[in-house]
């Protein structure tokens, strides 16, 4: 095991040794009445303390003066309260404060009540979030999966709107939300790296009006602050709002490589008149054609490029629409089929999205500061990254923990409950008989890490991680990406 002492988190007013720690638990695995607790929460903080995360959250400062909890307790409170997917502040009263082994992990008796974040996140200024993206950064670099990861990084960007009802959230304004005209709200940016488990790498609110495609920058050099660099690494994969000459002449000159839809259909349309009677189309499904037309110069961009037409079929007025996808990846190693597909395997970060909003709730805004709402995402995301970690780091010797997506997780682990006996100073005692396999599995995988690393400290886990990706698998995705016949692939056949 690998430790540092690179996460400089010493002078933290936080108690180190905190009274429960599960490598001290013993499993039992006979059923004896006592009390409840969360089996997923105590093996989860157990690994955040050991990786520094929870000590971390001691350098953000909120002005706010403590009564009963100090804020760091609330911002732990706060994290691991969207670990399990509360929707609010609220459901912490149901999902955390009937937990005193929970709380107990932490160092404090109890939770505090929803009474005690009322106020939260309305008192967050520009400084707490900056404390906050400071310690995110800082676990980033010692255990983000796609900082230590080897070979190419494929980065999906996106932006989702997210609608808000009434005038008293800050900065909230109309802007283009799809099948809600008129509404007012706010746009999330976000780029996640799609080959290192969907781990978010930056993330934007904006107010409604902003375009999110006018963001590129920001979000570019944010992923490059994550990652640690800016180069030929990267694999930049995004929709028509990120299609512009200006974008894509900035990542040649990065030599970054990238699959973008362009921007303006008027430009396909144009290229269409131009080539009509040479254009031989391929025809991908019933209504869609491709064609490769080779290095063109697309608008604002100095730089010849290879572009893909697309010609869709509008079933219902019986017209073509066209629209066209410009990369750096040569002809030689990728067919124009297999580039249309694999730009569909976008669709992963576009359900990462869909579930963040439905299994994660980040579009319950709990408050109407601005800066709070900043605060807020940066939290949910650290929540979500964090849980990725622990299942990359812990818990993939379980092919069936390791198979499982995150919300898979939160979803089926965190609200099971296994009885519990402690009489202190005796050691925790946690019954198994009949807890499902999987808390089984997670609890001694948990607990095997811990004992390792009982005596190390904090654990710099990045130059752990083994994930590898190189041009030959990248080149393979694509080609898989195509729909093809189940015979074609147990022949092995090769790639046209």
């Amino acid at each position: 095991m690998i430790i540092s002492g690179k996460i400089k988190i010493a002078k933290l007013s936080y108690q180190q040794e905190i009274e429960l720690m599960l490598e001290h638990a013993t499993l039992d695995y006979q059923d004896t009445s006592q009390y409840a607790t969360n089996a997923f929460l105590l093996g989860l903080i157990s690994f955040a303390q050991r990786i520094g995360c929870l000590p971390a959250l001691g350098l953000v400062h909120v002005p706010m003066k403590t009564v009963i909890h100090s804020v760091p307790e609330k911002i732990q409170t706060l994290l691991l309260s969207y670990t399990i997917a509360c929707r609010s502040s609220h459901a912490i009263n149901t999902q955390l404060g009937c937990d005193p082994l929970v709380a107990q992990c932490l160092g404090i008796a109890y939770f505090a009540d929803d009474s005690a974040f009322s106020r939260f996140y309305q008192r967050i200024d520009p400084e707490a979030v900056e404390d906050l993206v400071s310690v995110r950064q800082m676990l980033y670099e010692g255990h983000g999966l796609a900082r230590h990861m080897h070979g190419l990084i494929i980065v999906d960007l996106d932006s989702t709107g997210l609608i808000v009802k009434g005038n008293q959230f800050e900065r909230a304004d109309a802007g283009y939300f799809a099948k809600h005209r008129g509404e007012i709200g706010y746009q999330l940016n976000l780029a996640c790296a799609s080959n290192a488990g969907k781990e978010v790498l930056a993330h934007i609110l904006d107010p409604g009006h902003v375009n999110p495609g006018a963001r590129f920058w920001d979000l570019l050099y944010q992923v490059g602050e994550a990652l640690g660099f800016l180069d030929e690494r990267l694999f930049i994969r995004a929709d028509r709002l990120y299609g512009v000459g200006a974008y894509v002449s900035h990542l040649i000159e990065l030599e970054i490589g990238f699959l973008l839809k362009g921007r303006d259909s008027r430009t396909a349309r144009r290229w269409v008149n131009e080539l009509e009677p040479t254009l031989a189309w391929i025809q991908v499904d019933p209504t869609c054609w491709v064609v490769d037309i080779g290095q063109r110069h697309m608008p604002n961009c100095p730089y010849l490029v290879r572009v893909i037409l697309i010609r869709t079929l509008d079933q219902k007025s019986q017209t073509y629409h066209y629209s066209y996808l410009v990369t750096s990846l040569p002809a030689t190693e990728c067919s124009e089929v297999d580039l249309f597909h694999f730009y569909n395997e976008r669709v992963t970060l576009e359900k990462l999205i869909e579930r963040c909003k439905n299994v994660w709730h980040i579009s319950h805004l709990p408050t109407h500061s601005f800066e709070g709402l900043l605060f807020y995402f940066e939290l949910r995301f650290l929540a979500y990254n964090l849980l990725l970690w622990y299942q990359h780091y812990v818990l993939a010797p379980d092919e069936r923990l390791a198979a499982m997506k995150v919300f898979e997780l939160v979803t089926t682990l965190a609200p099971v409950s296994i009885v519990a006996h402690q009489q202190p100073p005796a050691d925790l005692v946690l019954y198994l008989a009949n807890a499902p396999h999987l808390v089984q599995a997670l609890l001694t995988l948990t607990q095997a890490w811990l004992r390792q690393v009982a005596q190390a400290g904090w654990v710099w886990l990045g130059d752990l991680c083994r994930l590898t990706y190189d041009w030959s698998q990248f080149i393979n995705d694509i080609w898989h990406a195509t729909p093809r016949p189940d015979c074609w692939l147990r022949a092995g056949s090769c790639k046209t």
